[in-house]
């Protein structure tokens, strides 16, 4: 069970993000958005006792909201609706890859430079820092937000750059005395485990496992500037 009660403070963000279709879940080489609708099938795929029957409408709320808010004062409608979602749903999960990778996009801020191991420093991430998804709905019969940590936070161990290309990397970063040292970091892992605590309903823990990390340079059209994947 995962057990982490606090954020330390972080100079950490995560970047408002659009939902994508659920079925983007089913196709394992296709990385998903990191959703509340993606992590709540995660969560369902590595919970075999979550009756899925039993939160029907909590589902159509979340994958169908459109229809929800329809249908929701028409009970005989609401019914096919909701047979008709969670029928949607239940193939999305069976379907779906136990390898299935998810995309995080956060800002973060690199060091100073190490003439000696020849990178900035940078380590945005440790083991108590996490990334979360609310509920979008008012349901209780669901998970009220998932957290995302990290169980191998030391594949980013600084920002590899040669001397030179360091120097020219900062200038361009100059303004004044002022020098922007944030960049994007791009994370995409597999969620591997989900907390069974108590009081589940409130939070559920995940735990993530990341395949890969890069690092953006939104000053530069976005360029990559590196690339570590995990061992």
């Amino acid at each position: 069970m995962l057990n982490r009660n606090h954020r330390p403070a972080a100079r950490f963000w995560l970047f408002p993000l659009v939902l994508v279709l659920a079925a983007t879940f089913a196709r394992s080489a296709v990385a998903a958005e990191f959703s509340y609708p993606n992590m709540l099938l995660a969560y369902i795929k590595l919970s075999p006792d979550f009756d899925m029957k039993a939160h029907s409408g909590d589902l159509l709320q979340v994958f169908a909201p459109q229809q929800w808010q329809q249908y929701q004062h028409d009970e005989f409608s609401l019914h096919d609706k909701e047979a008709a979602n969670l029928q949607r749903v239940d193939g999305i999960v069976k379907a779906a890859s136990p390898d299935q990778i998810y995309t995080i996009r956060t800002n973060a801020d690199f060091g100073e430079y190490d003439f000696d191991a020849k990178k900035f420093a940078l380590h945005p991430l440790t083991s108590d820092i996490f990334f979360s998804q609310g509920r979008p709905c008012f349901c209780d019969g669901i998970p009220g937000q998932f957290r995302v940590f990290f169980d191998n936070t030391d594949v980013i161990d600084g920002l590899p750059m040669e001397a030179d290309a360091a120097k020219h990397f900062l200038e361009k970063r100059k303004n004044g005395g002022y020098v922007n040292r944030q960049i994007v970091m791009e994370l995409t892992f597999t969620a591997n485990a989900v907390s069974t605590a108590q009081n589940v309903f409130d939070s559920v823990d995940v735990r993530g496992h990341i395949v890969k990390a890069m690092a953006i340079d939104p000053v530069n059209a976005n360029k990559v500037l590196w690339t570590a994947s995990a061992k």
